[in-house]
């Protein structure tokens, strides 16, 4: 694919993925509203009802999809002849592409590992607030700004580049922890604080919706299709390293939003690394292929 092509690609997977999401938000909002939670058998070992429901729904849809992937998808083993020689071409292939590699591995590391950590905090800090919030909707409502985000950055795919596009999802993200470190430190009456918590959620979510479609065209770009495979799998280490870290630590969620901005501006960093790079070996090339143009036109 070229690459406005394989960005409209990945804006259009993102599009009805989120789209799922917030239909799936709507539908277990309703369905764990259809019965309370209680046991389903008089020996109190099966129980059924309430936020259960929401589960039974998703065993559903797992079941549905088992037999689409079964009946309409093909195993892609990839081109047989260059999986026989990939060892021998993985160090040519990555010669002089090291540093841009690895700073691509922190902007992917540092992004998502603070989405799978923003994932186990957000239910706890949003309850914290003197209020019940129909939580099936306030997901739905994450979904829509995941929606909006992948919906821009392909409508924006002409004018910004994907590294300009992270950039700026990593800014606002680091905004949007702070912003979140100190809301969940007001009281628990304050409605102030409570919008102003969702409020950043939304926009953290927003730039998820932005970041995913970006960095899947850029990864497309960087990173060599011989060694794609490998280079994936490693990028998931330093990302579960992460994660773990993050909630194995007890830190209070104070604690870990402000992480997570510091991360956002590490993940920044890393983003201007790769234009700074990419912009350097741009010039060499442009350079090598003007002297080559003098030395054909000397011979001539």
């Amino acid at each position: 694919f070229s690459g406005s092509l394989l960005g409209f690609m990945f804006g259009l997977m993102y599009f009805v993925m989120y789209c799922m999401g917030i239909a799936s938000g709507l539908l277990g909002e309703v369905v764990t509203g259809i019965s309370s939670f209680g046991a389903w058998s008089e020996d109190q070992k099966f129980h059924t009802g309430g936020a259960i429901c929401a589960f039974d729904v998703a065993i559903v849809c797992l079941a549905v999809a088992l037999v689409l992937i079964a009946l309409f998808f093909d195993e892609n083993y990839g081109a047989r002849a260059a999986a026989a020689s990939g060892g021998a071409t993985q160090g040519p292939v990555l010669q002089g592409r090291l540093p841009v590699l690895m700073l691509l591995g922190v902007v992917v590391s540092v992004f998502e590992a603070s989405m799978f950590v923003f994932v186990s905090e957000w239910f706890r800090c949003i309850t914290r607030f003197s209020f019940q919030p129909k939580i099936g909707l306030l997901f739905s409502m994450f979904m829509m700004a995941c929606l909006c985000g992948s919906s821009a950055s392909t409508l924006l795919g002409t004018r910004l580049k994907p590294p300009q596009r992270l950039a700026i999802a990593f800014g606002a993200s680091f905004l949007a922890f702070g912003a979140s470190a100190f809301a969940v430190t007001l009281p628990e009456d304050s409605v102030g604080g409570a919008i102003g918590l969702f409020a950043a959620f939304l926009i953290f979510e927003f730039f998820v919706g932005v970041y995913f479609p970006s960095v899947g065209v850029l990864k497309s770009d960087i990173v060599p299709e011989e060694v794609r495979g490998l280079i994936y799998n490693l990028y998931r280490l330093p990302l579960n390293i992460i994660i773990v870290v993050m909630l194995l630590s007890g830190f209070a969620s104070v604690t870990k939003f402000r992480i997570l901005s510091l991360l956002m501006l590490v993940g920044f960093g890393s983003v201007m690394g790769i234009v700074s790079l990419r912009a350097r070996d741009g010039g060499r090339e442009l350079g090598q292929k003007l002297r080559d143009g003098g030395q054909e036109l000397a011979a001539v």
